[in-house]
């Protein structure tokens, strides 16, 4: 087993773990916690062995628990990935996270623009 296939294996079983707090906590079925798993093997398998994966995995199974956290979530992972930065051999930049949040953040406006009632942020008239 090489070191790519351990760092899936590892991030599997988070989010076995964290699947099935959600499950239990959140009252959603066994679909959820697999749907959790599934998300951080991917994310595991796409980023590596990045320091980000650790943002990635923490921020994976709040955004299956909790659909309508997507704009604070964004604020959280902005906020956690700029520490990363400081982190040797990360990949990203304070610049590219602040214009991504920027870009998330004109797709709610509009968004909430065409139906205030959707994109759960409770704007609803």
């Amino acid at each position: 087993m090489d070191y790519g296939q351990l760092l899936i294996a590892v991030a599997g079983l988070w989010g076995a773990g964290a699947g099935a707090v959600v499950a239990r906590v959140g009252r959603r079925g066994v679909g959820t916690a697999l749907l959790v798993v599934l998300v951080c093997v991917a994310l595991a398998a796409a980023t590596g062995t990045r320091p980000e994966l650790a943002v990635w995995l923490l921020l994976a199974p709040l955004a299956v628990a909790a659909p309508g956290a997507g704009l604070p979530l964004a604020g959280a992972a902005l906020a956690l990935l700029g520490l990363v930065t400081l982190v040797p051999e990360h990949t990203g930049h304070w610049t590219t996270a602040l214009l991504g949040g920027l870009a998330l953040g004109a797709g709610y406006h509009g968004l909430t623009r065409i139906d205030p009632g959707g994109g759960g942020l409770g704007l609803g008239r």
